[in-house]
């Protein structure tokens, strides 16, 4: 990364920009402040910002539809989103169309410093600006922040008698961290975007068709979104480049199984879900990595994701190659069938895909 991180604040309210300025002083970035989202679209396409903080109620254009400008112009940029306590807009809404965070007005000093840390650590991972240890590092951490501050606060609204529902949003809290550590993953890579969102739904739609239990859905879809997170401890001229790997890079990217085992592991949420992470790149016939699994040695969830991915891979266009056809991704699925997946899984994706009962990635 080249040079300071900037930061694009749009609020028509002096205060809140003010507000900002002095944070951001503080923290090394240049900060350009807009009071509309036309002054805002001007900045974007003049200054490209690396961080974009919208109020989500603005004039003329809603904070929302800023969002997906933002989205569609600069899709690295990482987005807050500022929104009142009576907003009639979902923070997970705002999560699942590209925000970073999302900041309920009047905003608390200490949320704000955390917001704006997080951000510029996901400004860091997308630009390749840490080691790969530095990242392992700062994904753990902010992990496992996260969470022990929900466990904080779903104890403290269990002694003052708050209704179950609140441990609901928590876990949702939860997830929505997830997801965003599985797009700022997808931004690092350059190759993937949507992947993660798109073949978690995809396992968890085979996974139904297989009558799987509601309880292991959600950690299976837990695990299908950070399935490559150990890829943060691989480095970057080998994740990133174009070509062939030789067998040195090869090795190197295989250690990201383990890697990953050994980021979520120690987060006590995310254990039910480590089989995917660790076991995704395991073979029916016993020539994956990285312990040489075979058949039902491998976990159901894994075996199911396995399928999913290459699916949903080949279906992509990728900086090696283009996205291949429907058609011909079916054929090299049946190819596989009994080598690397297993058989019955594969017939169950060919069965419902025509049935229109899963949901899957349109071509390209």
């Amino acid at each position: 990364m080249e040079g300071p991180v900037s930061v694009l604040v749009v609020d028509d309210s002096h205060c809140v920009r003010t507000n900002f300025q002095c944070l951001l002083e503080g923290m090394g970035v240049r900060m350009f402040g807009a009071a509309t989202c036309g002054q805002a679209l001007r900045i974007l396409e003049r200054e490209k910002p690396d961080i974009v903080v919208t109020d989500l109620h603005m004039p003329k254009i809603k904070g929302i539809d800023l969002l997906d400008r933002v989205q569609s112009r600069l899709p690295y940029a990482t987005v807050i989103v500022l929104c009142g306590k009576n907003s009639q807009v979902k923070v997970s809404e705002v999560i699942r169309r590209g925000a970073w965070d999302c900041l309920e007005k009047p905003i608390q000093g200490d949320a704000l410093t955390e917001a704006m840390n997080g951000a510029l650590e996901q400004v860091k991972l997308v630009s390749g600006g840490t080691s790969p240890k530095e990242r392992q590092a700062g994904v753990s951490t902010r992990i496992a922040q996260r969470k022990t501050a929900e466990e904080t606060a779903g104890e403290a609204q269990e002694v003052h008698g708050y209704s179950p529902a609140s441990y609901n949003d928590l876990e949702n809290a939860y997830d929505i961290t997830i997801e965003g550590w599985s797009r700022a993953l997808e931004l690092h890579d350059r190759g993937g975007a949507g992947h993660g969102r798109r073949v978690a739904d995809l396992t968890l739609g085979v996974a139904r068709a297989m009558d799987i239990d509601q309880e292991l859905l959600v950690h299976m879809r837990r695990g299908a979104l950070l399935h490559d997170i150990g890829n943060l401890g691989v480095p970057d001229r080998i994740l990133l480049k174009p070509g062939k790997l030789d067998d040195a890079e090869y090795a190197a990217v295989k250690t990201h199984v383990k890697m990953g085992y050994d980021l979520l592991s120690p987060i006590e949420f995310l254990r039910p879900a480590l089989d995917i992470p660790y076991c995704h790149h395991e073979k029916w016939d016993g020539t994956g990595y990285p312990r040489g699994l075979k058949g039902k040695e491998i976990p159901l969830c894994a075996r199911i994701f396995a399928v999913a991915d290459v699916w949903d891979a080949l279906l992509s266009d990728r900086p090696q190659r283009p996205a291949w056809t429907r058609e011909l991704v079916r054929e090299e699925m049946a190819s596989r069938s009994g080598r690397h997946f297993d058989p019955e899984i594969v017939r169950i994706l060919a069965e419902h895909l025509p049935a229109g009962s899963i949901a899957f990635p349109e071509d390209g």
